[in-house]
């Protein structure tokens, strides 16, 4: 049995409504099957929780563990980077750049959002739950495609 993934004129209206937000996290299940058929919208954190160089691991821990332990959901990224600081043999190896030659700031190593609860699309019955119904917006024609894969040929040579 196939489930069927988003549409694509669903997503444009999606995304032409969050436009406008500051912040969210867009976590599509784009191969669903029976298991995981769930794909959820974080909107405006409550707070955000930033790991910077110079932090300490533990306390970042401690503090996504306590918004955990309160009832709250958290979703952001944390890099590849962070895992030389939890390796006591590996932190000095950690050499970070700016983020860009121009820049003298350097990116966060984690940042979490703190929410209250996610927008919950479920593939299986094509319902919402949780925070609501996801915010939607006028699907354009106008959106452009950012990428596109043309003529592209499978080599079969041996």
């Amino acid at each position: 049995m196939t489930i069927p993934a988003i549409s694509e004129m669903a997503l444009q209206s999606l995304f032409s409504q969050l436009a406008d937000v500051d912040s969210y996290v867009f976590l599509e299940s784009t191969k669903v099957t029976p298991e995981n058929h769930q794909s959820l919208l974080f909107v405006e954190p409550l707070e955000r929780l930033i790991f910077n160089p110079d932090d300490d691991p533990a306390r970042f821990f401690q503090q996504a563990q306590n918004r955990l332990d309160q009832g709250f959901f958290l979703a952001g990224y944390i890099s590849y980077e962070f895992g030389y600081l939890l390796e006591p043999s590996l932190e000095d190896s950690l050499k970070i750049r700016p983020i860009a030659p121009h820049f003298f700031d350097t990116m966060a190593l984690a940042d979490l959002g703190v929410y209250r609860q996610p927008h919950i699309y479920d593939h299986q019955t094509a319902s919402f739950s949780g925070a609501g119904p996801w915010p939607t917006g006028k699907a354009s024609e106008s959106i452009p495609t950012l990428h596109e894969i043309t003529n592209l040929r499978l080599n079969q040579e041996k």
